[in-house]
């Protein structure tokens, strides 16, 4: 079968730099997350809600909030589609991550580097009063290895399994509808305004994009993007900590905000 050129990049790479690499833009995929669920949240209040559309009468205004409205969801299309552009080099995204740690000896590699770390982890100095007897110092330290290759074989399911559901659930979201829509939309609205694929979408009854898809396309990112961090960093991320505090940011200010604006006439087009 005959490799695509775009593979080129990954497959030129030794497993050490693959994992080395999927390692650096996990980490930075983590670092996005912040500003994504911000977005998302401030995006609850100004297009997915009626409270404060309801709050602004026919009015010049209103224009300027439909435009408000139109801008804050295309960006939020542009950086959550970041995330899922397609693998390259130069790109922090989950399909380039998924192309780096996709291979048998890659993943073989990240394992036994798991399972050496957690096994032969150093057995803590004991301080007390007396001194250990010998005989009881060594069978200490032989339970302490006893225990420590347990708990590595317990680390390589973990990884094992959290990098298993990551790209699986990659590979799905690639292949899913709304994945399409959305990625079509940011291509000819937003990016490169192409004509042909709206002809090309239309001519074949292709999905169009619906408000909330990048919502969807956002939520399972984020879980592919935590459970990566698992695997191949060991280290754990506090989303839903995150998400939470973002959602009472945002109400706070959104919740309280009001308008003082004289009605018009214009014509107000609603969401």
């Amino acid at each position: 079968m005959k490799k695509k050129k775009s593979d080129a990049w990954v497959n030129n790479l030794t497993s050490e730099q693959r994992l080395g690499l999927a390692r650096e833009k996990v980490k930075a995929l983590i670092g996005q997350l912040d500003e994504l669920i911000a977005v998302k949240w401030t995006n609850k209040h100004i297009i997915y809600s009626k409270t404060l559309s309801n709050l602004i009468p026919k009015s010049y205004a209103a224009n300027a909030f439909n435009q408000l409205q139109n801008s804050l969801h295309k960006y939020a299309i542009i950086r959550t589609m970041a995330i899922w552009d397609s693998p390259a080099k130069d790109r922090n995204s989950v399909p380039t991550v998924k192309s780096l740690l996709d291979h048998p000896d890659v993943q073989k590699l990240l394992l036994t580097e798991i399972f050496k770390y957690h096994s032969t982890l150093a057995q803590p100095n004991t301080t007390t009063r007396f001194p250990i007897p010998t005989e009881l110092n060594a069978l200490l330290s032989e339970r302490w290895k006893i225990e420590r290759v347990e708990i590595a074989k317990q680390a390589v399911a973990v990884a094992k399994r959290e990098l298993r559901s990551a790209l699986r659930a990659t590979q799905c979201v690639e292949r899913s509808g709304t994945y399409e829509s959305v990625t079509r939309f940011r291509h000819q609205r937003i990016a490169h305004n192409l004509s042909s694929i709206s002809k090309e979408a239309s001519e074949l009854g292709l999905p169009k994009l619906r408000y909330g898809d990048e919502n969807k396309l956002l939520s399972i990112g984020a879980r592919i993007i935590v459970c990566l961090h698992r695997s191949v960093n060991e280290s754990d991320f506090a989303f839903q900590m995150l998400d939470k505090n973002w959602k009472n940011c945002t109400a706070e200010l959104w919740d309280n905000c009001t308008f003082s604006i004289p009605s018009t006439g214009t014509k107000f087009m609603k969401r």
